[in-house]
């Protein structure tokens, strides 16, 4: 028995190949399809183990080698008529093959020691002949006579092919197993999944490439584009420049968002509400009957101390409270004579309780410069929530510096965020990028803007903070 392994990507190529290389009398042993994990890891997907008598591959072998070049044509035929041509030629082989006869002569097969030449070649080729002058077309093999005496042979040969293909048709039959029809089914439920797999995947890819399409393809109106475009060159963040576009395409129609005038107006009113501003709490209309204690912090030099001074000078019936150091006392006492502003001086927390406790006793405002130099804001908490405990009206505002960078600005307004109440900015004359303040005022909506320091002269270059004065700064308003 000769027994072969054969792989091929699908079932008929498989049995296509086993009759060519085995001939149609193979018997199949084992039918193994490679899927899912195990698949991807095989070349092939189908795997057919497939065995045959060794006299049936000699015979096969034999009709090959008579075959030639027709060998391919001869196998595409149906396989009921290829085993039953290669019984045939073996019949015929057989034949040509029997005890050769004797010469009649004098010395018999003995003569000049030599072995007698009686193979009938006449016959053997008049066999292949036959053979070969088959039609492909036809299962059942009708020969012509041949002459003298193969005439009786081959008749009787065609009675027994005639035969042998009813008998051949019923071992197929028998011989077709059920692990063909179940490794076929796998196969084409592995394959459907599969394609299906595959058109998904295409459908997806094809969805992704039509709104790429669709936003290159798609042309943004002329407002839109001029505001981003303006807002940018600004300085503006840009989470805020795409958060405005998007409330536009939602509000406006297509026409509106194409005019540059709606737009911007649109831009303007969304930019004043995001700032926030409120009114410090020493101007309220009870302050004089309830007074108010004001700090002020920051953590380098950021006007902080001008500023104070310029609180103090707003306020009637006022104090400030300054850590100074000696050589500041002529400035501070020239500045009470010409403002008319009391100043205390102090070294300690200790010291700001106490005059601030004095003070507030005797109804009076008190503004307290307060500087975190170098000092942990652990120090700086507990000096607020002191503050807090220990006086009624408290009001925290941080100092900030329009000359600053944005990044200053914000890391300063993280920090306190939870201690203060308002902030300040001061050096507004100076600055070169008001959509830094811009950012920093809308990023922090929790803690308006109470005032804006505009020029060093006390007490005029000071405002009431306003989202109207720095978007005339932005935009630079006729």
């Amino acid at each position: 028995m000769f027994v072969r392994k054969f792989q091929a990507d699908s079932l008929e190529e498989a049995l296509k190949d086993i009759k060519y290389q085995l001939g149609p009398d193979a018997i199949i042993l084992k039918t193994i399809t490679n899927k899912g994990l195990k698949g991807a890891f095989k070349k092939n997907r189908i795997e057919i183990t497939a065995a045959i008598p060794e006299g049936k591959l000699k015979e096969k072998m034999q009709v090959d080698r008579a075959l030639g070049e027709n060998k391919d044509d001869f196998y595409q035929n149906k396989s009921s008529y290829i085993s039953n041509m290669i019984s045939n030629y073996s019949l015929h082989s057989k034949e040509a093959q029997k005890k050769p006869v004797a010469i009649n002569n004098a010395y018999g097969n003995l003569g000049l020691n030599k072995a007698p030449l009686a193979k009938n070649i006449s016959e053997v080729s008049s066999g292949l002949d036959s053979f070969l002058s088959q039609s492909s077309r036809t299962e059942k093999l009708v020969q012509k006579p041949l002459k003298n005496s193969s005439c009786q042979m081959n008749s009787r040969e065609e009675m027994e092919s005639n035969s042998f293909n009813d008998d051949e048709a019923l071992k197929e039959i028998e011989q077709t197993p059920n692990v063909y029809q179940t490794a076929k089914n796998d196969f084409n439920r592995d394959d459907t999944e599969k394609q299906k797999r595959k058109i998904e995947e295409l459908e997806n890819k094809l969805s992704e490439i039509i709104k790429k399409v669709d936003k290159f393809s798609r042309v943004e109106p002329t407002g839109l584009y001029q505001m981003r475009t303006t807002l940018r060159s600004l300085d503006i963040n840009e989470p805020y420049i795409q958060k405005l576009i998007r409330k536009a395409t939602f509000e406006f129609k297509e026409e509106d968002l194409s005019n540059d005038e709606v737009i911007f107006e649109f831009a303007l009113r969304e930019m004043l509400q995001s700032i926030s501003i409120e009114m410090p709490l020493f101007s309220s209309l009870d302050s004089d009957k309830r007074p108010v204690v004001t700090v002020l912090i920051s953590e380098t030099s950021s006007g902080q101390s001008t500023m104070v001074m310029k609180l103090g000078s707003l306020k009637q019936n006022s104090v400030v409270i300054r850590n100074v150091t000696l050589c500041d006392e002529l400035k501070k006492s020239v500045s009470e004579q010409l403002l008319n502003i009391e100043i205390i001086n102090v070294a300690s927390i200790a010291e700001i309780m106490s005059e601030t406790r004095k003070n507030i006793e005797k109804g009076k405002s008190v503004f307290i410069d307060y500087k975190n130099f170098q000092k942990e804001f652990n120090e700086t908490k507990k000096f607020v929530e002191g503050l807090k405990r220990s006086f009624d009206h408290v009001e925290i505002l941080v100092s900030l510096s329009a000359i600053h960078s944005e990044l200053y600005n914000k890391k300063v307004l993280s920090t306190y965020k939870t201690l203060v109440d308002g902030l300040i900015y001061s050096h507004l004359d100076l600055c070169l990028n008001f959509g830094a303040i811009f950012n920093a005022l809308e990023g922090e909506k929790a803690i308006p803007a109470k005032f804006f320091g505009t020029g060093p002269v006390m007490p005029d270059d000071i405002e009431a903070a306003s989202a109207e004065r720095i978007l005339d700064s932005i935009f630079k308003f006729d």
